[in-house]
């Protein structure tokens, strides 16, 4: 069977515990886990120096304290409001691209394995022009390419991206997605993975689909990691590989801290009875 590790996403500290040290304990002494996926809703890519490396300089101080591994670097919450690589705006769009550089960086400077996470969706409409969506798949390889180059030489094992939403057809959007995914690995130094969400995509299209092209996967509930140990079982990964289980929960802003942490924390030891 596919290796699982399990970790979980900072975004649950959001409000409360935004520090490093802060939430690199939590992580490490009240939830037990190994690993975690640093959100860039902690850390702007865009934030003004030194904060910016003050801030990634703790974490790293902070490692022999709470060994926690910082495993990769995800967009934010607040980008799945913008289009980003494929907002009709070229100036928008290029802006993303810098965007992006700047979470290399980060991800480079906290030794994260990889980056990634949203990379932009489509203007809602029900009908996409054929040739719109030529030139819209074609900005996404070129820039993702380009982005894969960058992080290849600022030393990152790979980058990953969720699924783009390009058309209304499920069969036909797979059928995209896998045309970019191919492109890319073709074209990479570096490993490149889809990286799809319970709550967002059916996983039980995305992963048979894609069984050995999967090495993130985000969760939101114990209902979520049972499917994707499910899905793994049958899939055709020999035990060499590893993908990993990222819980990314948001405990509501009008709870305590302590009542926030212990729902967390149920969550946390819940799911890892499940993935046993």
């Amino acid at each position: 069977m596919v290796k699982i590790r399990f970790g979980i996403n900072t975004s649950f500290v959001l409000r409360r515990w935004t520090q490093p040290k802060q939430w690199l304990k939590l992580i490490h002494s009240k939830l037990g886990l190994e690993i975690c996926e640093l959100s860039l809703d902690l850390l702007d890519p865009m934030l003004r120096e030194p904060t910016k490396t003050e801030y990634m300089q703790e974490i790293l101080e902070l490692g022999d304290q709470f060994p926690v591994e910082v495993i990769s670097c995800r967009t934010c919450e607040s980008q799945y409001k913008d289009d980003m690589l494929l907002h009709p705006n070229f100036g928008h769009r290029m802006n993303s691209v810098q965007w992006y550089e700047k979470a290399i960086d980060i991800a480079a400077y906290t030794n994260a394995s990889y980056v990634g996470g949203y990379f932009g969706g489509l203007v809602i409409q029900e009908h996409v022009n054929p040739k719109l969506l030529d030139y819209v798949i074609s900005f996404i390889i070129d820039s993702m390419s380009y982005l894969t180059s960058i992080a290849y030489t600022a030393g990152l094992q790979g980058l990953f991206f969720e699924p783009f939403s390009l058309v209304p057809d499920v069969d036909q959007n797979i059928s995209l997605n896998q045309k970019i995914l191919v492109t890319l690995i073709e074209q990479s130094q570096i490993a490149i993975k889809l990286s799809p969400i319970a709550k967002t995509h059916d996983l039980s299209l995305w992963i048979p689909k894609f069984p050995k092209d999967i090495q993130m996967v985000q969760i939101h509930s114990i209902e979520a990691a049972r499917t994707v140990k499910t899905l793994l079982q049958k899939s055709d990964l020999d035990t060499k590989e590893t993908v990993n289980i990222i819980l990314n929960v948001h405990p509501a802003f009008n709870l305590s801290p302590k009542d926030a942490l212990d729902q967390v924390k149920k969550t946390v030891d819940e799911i890892k009875k499940a993935l046993c």
